[in-house]
C-alpha cells in the first residue's frame, strides 16, 4: 500500500502541493483528476522520487526511500527522452543498462505487450505520436514495476491504442499492481478506474475508492465551477 501525508511542495511562494494526504491499494487502477495547474504532474513526480517533497510517502509502512529494491516504478511522466537516431529496441536497451540488476527487464516482452514488434527496428525519429507513446508505455512495464505512474498516458493516441493501453493496465491491475493514471479524458478514465483523487488548488478535492458509485466528470466539474476563480 502507498500512503501520502500531508504532502507540501511550493515552488517559490506557490504552493503546489498544499497537504496533499491520500492512500493507494494494490490491485487497483486510480484516476488522478484536475484543472491545469491543479498539482497532477507533481504529485506524480513527488511519488517517483524526482522532486523534493515535505510530508511523508510510505510504502508498506517504510519511506519509499528504504524501500526494498525488488519493489519498482514505472513511470511516463512528461515528455519521454528517447535518441532520434536509435530505433526503438535500441532505446530501451540503453535504458535497461542503468537498472540495478538487468536481468529483471524484458524489453521483447513490452514491445510486444504495446503491439510495437513490427517496428521496434524502425528509428524512433520515424515513429508517430501514438508509436512514441507506445514505447513510452513499453519503458514503463519492462521492467514488471509493482507501481505505475502515468502522466497523462493516452495524449496523443488514437481508440486503437486507448484500447491496448486499457487492457494491459486491467492485466497490470490483475497482476497485483498499483496503478494511478493523471487523464484529462475523464470519461474513459471512468471506465477504467476502481478509485479517483480529484486535485484542486494543490488540495485533495474529492477521493473514493469506488469510481464506479459517481459520475467523476460531473464530480469535477462541479468543484472547478466553484474553485477560485471558476473553470480555468
Amino acid at each position: 500500500m502507498i500512503v501520502a501525508k500531508d504532502l507540501k511542495k511550493h515552488y517559490g511562494r506557490k504552493a503546489v502541493l498544499d497537504g496533499v494526504s491520500f492512500s493507494l491499494t494494490p490491485s487497483k487502477i486510480y484516476g488522478l483528476i484536475g484543472c491545469n495547474g491543479a498539482g497532477k504532474t507533481t504529485l506524480l513526480k513527488c511519488i517517483a522520487g524526482l522532486t523534493s517533497h515535505q510530508g511523508s510517502i510510505l510504502w508498506d509502512r517504510l519511506p519509499f526511500s528504504e524501500r526494498p529494491e525488488s519493489v519498482r516504478m514505472g513511470v511516463m511522466i512528461e515528455t519521454p527522452v528517447f535518441f532520434d537516431s536509435m530505433t526503438g529496441r535500441e532505446n530501451l536497451a540503453l535504458i535497461a543498462k542503468l537498472f540495478d540488476d538487468p536481468s529483471v527487464v524484458h524489453i521483447d516482452e513490452a514491445i510486444a505487450a504495446v503491439g510495437m514488434t513490427s517496428k521496434m527496428n524502425d528509428k524512433y525519429r520515424t515513429y508517430s505520436l501514438g508509436m512514441k507513446q507506445r514505447l513510452y508505455f513499453a519503458y514503463a512495464i519492462m521492467a514488471d514495476p509493482e507501481i505505475l505512474l502515468l502522466d497523462e498516458p493516452f495524449n496523443g493516441v488514437d481508440p486503437v491504442t486507448m484500447n491496448v493501453f486499457g487492457n494491459l493496465l486491467k492485466q497490470e491491475k490483475e497482476k497485483g499492481k498499483t496503478v494511478l493514471i493523471s487523464s484529462h479524458m475523464i470519461r474513459e478514465l471512468q471506465e477504467l478506474v476502481d478509485g479517483a483523487l480529484i486535485l484542486d488548488g494543490g488540495k485533495i478535492a474529492f477521493q473514493t475508492e469506488d469510481a464506479s458509485s459517481c459520475d467523476l466528470t460531473e464530480k469535477f466539474l462541479s468543484i472547478a465551477a466553484t474553485s477560485e476563480g471558476g473553470l480555468r
